[in-house]
């Protein structure tokens, strides 16, 4: 009698699954399905682990606080506006000197958003050029 209810059960008494006649088949089938769950979840994940290192790839430092005095805010293509902390990190300036500089009028072309302003490439590189030539004419007309 033990030996019937030990294969009504599916074990042994040394404790192997027993698969019955006709059984062994339905075992490949369920094998096979989690195989290609597997797959498929394994690509599934794949796929957003590259979504999101191209992510992270292309963000750009925002503050001259955390990104090195001669790093320049690089993106997929040039950057022809910037706000004005990426303005002071492409200037590596305060934001304050930025925010002084329009205000003195330095700085003529801006956009004055909810957020703060807004200046091209092109006026920071202009007024760039003009403080670089000023400095040069200070410190050249004391010899």
């Amino acid at each position: 009698m033990a030996n019937v209810n030990q294969q009504r059960t599916g074990t042994s008494r040394s404790g192997q699954m027993n698969i019955r006649p006709g059984m062994g088949g339905a075992v490949i089938i369920a094998a096979l399905i989690l195989g290609i769950c597997i797959i498929i979840a394994a690509s599934t994940v794949s796929s957003s682990v590259k979504k999101l290192c191209a992510a992270v790839e292309g963000q750009t430092f925002t503050s001259s606080y955390t990104a090195p005095s001669n790093l320049s805010i690089k993106t997929g293509a040039e950057k022809r506006y910037f706000t004005e902390e990426e303005a002071a990190a492409y200037l590596s300036v305060d934001k304050g000197d930025i925010t002084d500089a329009i205000k003195s009028g330095d700085i003529n072309e801006y956009v004055k958003t909810s957020s703060g302003y807004v200046i091209s490439a092109a006026e920071l590189d202009d007024y760039f050029s003009t403080k670089a030539y000023d400095q040069y004419r200070a410190d050249h007309s004391e010899e």
